[in-house]
């Protein structure tokens, strides 16, 4: 930087300068394919452990149907059973 600093520029600043240049980007580029590397090793094992976790998935035994026979007559749900206002949401006592 001194000698940049002075009344003429020296003779090679050109040169020194796409030096600096072509090393910085040497630099970068070399990080650059370090970064994609591990990015690609990385995709590797979530693809591994994606096939893993679904062929656990498979292999899981299947949940057996709950039953909702609670021992009353006709299973289905009647129009009563079923709430017709926000009021019939909540069990309270209504202050008429």
């Amino acid at each position: 930087m001194e000698a940049l600093r002075g009344d003429e520029p020296p003779e090679t600043i050109y040169d020194d300068l796409s030096a600096s240049y072509h090393n910085a980007m040497e630099g970068a580029e070399s990080k650059i394919a370090e970064s994609a590397a591990v990015i690609e090793a990385l995709n590797s094992e979530i693809e591994k452990l994606k096939a893993q976790n679904f062929d656990l998935l498979m292999a899981a035994p299947k949940p057996e149907p709950e039953s909702d026979d609670d021992g009353e007559d006709g299973g289905e749900e009647t129009q009563e059973d079923r709430p017709q206002n926000d009021d019939d949401l909540f069990d309270y006592e209504r202050e008429d």
